[in-house]
């Protein structure tokens, strides 16, 4: 299985994926990696999303609070750039691959 690739030059955690049945769940295992993005309220944050995937398969990086909505073909690969100007907790997914292929953005406010 591969998964599209997220970096970024913040800290990270990075949370352990547990055992996943496709066959029951009726979708498949597809993640972000990793699945949280920590940054502080004003800060410029650049994603290097990338499609690993070895198939024909599509991923999406959907951030609906900052209006990112980036869909790539297997093999590309694109920076999203934006500054986190909003505080909270925001959920990015993959349009083609919820409800596994899901993350969250922390932005903490400014001053933290």
């Amino acid at each position: 299985m591969s998964c599209p690739v997220l970096s970024w030059s913040h800290p990270t955690v990075i949370t352990d994926i547990a055992a996943f049945n496709e066959t029951i769940a009726g979708a498949p295992h597809d993640i972000f990696s990793p699945t949280f993005i920590h940054v502080n309220q004003g800060d410029t944050v650049i994603i290097h999303f990338i499609n690993t995937e070895e198939t024909q398969e599509r991923h999406t990086l959907t951030l609906g609070a900052y209006n990112i909505d980036v869909d790539l073909a297997h093999g590309e690969k694109q920076d999203i750039k934006f500054v986190a100007s909003q505080a909270g907790i925001f959920q990015f997914y993959c349009r083609y691959h919820l409800p596994t292929m899901v993350g969250q953005l922390v932005v903490l406010p400014a001053g933290m």
